[in-house]
């Protein structure tokens, strides 16, 4: 919803949903399920809950991308629930690089609805040692982070042809070069947008 010149991203406390039962042929109530792979194995666990993001792909293709350098902002106040893990990130866009994590991820921020002082910045890119899995570069963005869940703060990351550098309120709080990446660098690829 939008008010007060604010977009408001409610998550809703859901833990079950209406499904049509063929063999019935009626509708019945079932827990609220997502599935996921994890190292090769199908997990199912309980996603009681319903949320909300912006994005700027959907099924039709890329609505926006970011081309070479490039700097990108947002103001937000983080939600107080325990469970939540809200985040600002991006994804590269060239499907030739085997998706993620050859195409790269820049995460922004990554926070923890438990701690509001949690927020940490990351660059997930493939491993030299085995592109499948990611090699990380994280970072704890550092400032008045306590206020992340009372207060509007604005986040922000600077890509440049030498580093990926994270913003809390205009500060730099954590850098990675470009150099420092040891794998297959996706940053540095000007197809992935």
């Amino acid at each position: 919803s939008v008010s007060g010149g604010n977009l408001h991203l409610t998550a809703k406390y859901e833990p079950t949903r209406q499904k049509y039962d063929s063999r019935s042929r009626s509708m019945v109530t079932v827990d609220r399920e997502c599935t996921r792979t994890v190292n090769g194995r199908s997990e199912t666990y309980k996603a009681p809950f319903t949320s909300a993001m912006v994005q700027t792909r959907d099924n039709k293709g890329i609505k926006f991308a970011a081309y070479g350098d490039f700097y990108a902002e947002a103001r937000i106040k983080l939600p107080t629930a325990r469970s939540s893990w809200s985040s600002f990130w991006a994804t590269g866009t060239d499907e030739k690089l085997g998706g993620w994590p050859g195409n790269g991820e820049i995460d922004v921020f990554e926070s923890k609805g438990y701690d509001p002082t949690y927020l940490m910045s990351n660059v997930h890119s493939p491993r030299a040692s085995n592109p499948k899995k990611t090699e990380q570069h994280q970072g704890m963005m550092h400032g008045d982070t306590a206020t992340s869940q009372s207060e509007f703060h604005t986040y922000g990351v600077l890509k440049s042809a030498d580093a990926i550098e994270f913003y809390f309120d205009g500060q730099l709080t954590h850098r990675v070069k470009m150099s420092d990446i040891k794998g297959p660098n996706p940053f540095v690829d000007p197809e992935n947008n």
